[in-house]
């Protein structure tokens, strides 16, 4: 899934006065922290995509750090709780904070299944 595609189905979804460019911004740093957080905590983290030298998003066409079936529903929960908090639509946001938490964690334990974690330093006493 492109970030291109992710903004056209947000904003299909739910109308709002935010610019491409803010939710690019948004996704990239939640991309961000995913990357740092998640892939590179384990060994081969993404086959095919530079993580090194990551930059914030500036097309797009840029494909989005999560894939498929996780994607849209990760990435447009977190989209669509970013524009509710921007408006104080505070009930809007618990709503989409809660989806987004449930999909993540998701998402977060089928990765963990799947990966092997990096072997930290051995301690011995």
């Amino acid at each position: 899934m492109t970030v291109g595609e992710l903004i056209n189905h947000v904003d299909d979804i739910s109308p709002n006065q935010y610019t491409s460019s803010q939710k690019m911004a948004w996704v990239s740093n939640f991309d961000g922290k995913v990357l740092n957080e998640v892939f590179l905590t384990h060994e081969n983290p993404l086959q095919g995509v530079p993580l090194m030298g990551w930059e914030a998003y500036t097309s797009s066409d840029d494909e989005l750090l999560i894939r498929e079936p996780y994607a849209l529903d990760v990435y447009s929960n977190y989209l669509l709780a970013k524009i509710a908090e921007a408006n104080a639509e505070i009930p809007k946001y618990n709503l989409y904070s809660t989806l987004y938490n449930t999909e993540y964690s998701q998402w977060v334990s089928w990765y963990h299944r799947n990966h092997r974690p990096l072997r930290g330093p051995s301690w011995r006493f």
